[in-house]
C-alpha cells in the first residue's frame, strides 16, 4: 500500500512538472512568434521604402537607373559565369 502511494506521489509530481514544461514551452513560443511577426513587419516597411525610393530615383534619373542595372547585370552574369 505504501509503495502504491509512494508511486502515485511520484507519478502526480512528474505530471506537475510536465505541465510546467509545457506552460513555459508555450510562452516561449509565443514569444518568439510575435517578436518574427514584429520583424517581419519591420522588415516589409523598410522594403517598401526602399522600392520607393529606387523607383523615384530612376523615374527621376533614368539613364542612370539604365547604367546601374547594366553595371549590376554584368556582376552578377560574371558570378554567375565562375560556377
Amino acid at each position: 500500500m505504501a509503495r502504491e502511494t509512494s508511486l502515485k506521489n511520484s507519478l502526480d509530481k512528474a505530471k506537475c512538472e510536465l505541465n510546467k514544461l509545457c506552460h513555459k514551452a508555450r510562452n516561449t513560443l509565443d514569444s518568439s512568434y510575435d517578436r518574427i511577426s514584429e520583424s517581419g513587419e519591420r522588415i516589409t516597411k523598410a522594403t517598401l521604402t526602399a522600392v520607393k525610393k529606387a523607383n523615384s530615383y530612376v523615374r527621376h534619373n533614368p539613364w542612370n537607373g539604365i547604367g546601374i542595372s547594366t553595371v549590376l547585370g554584368i556582376i552578377i552574369g560574371i558570378l554567375i559565369s565562375r560556377r
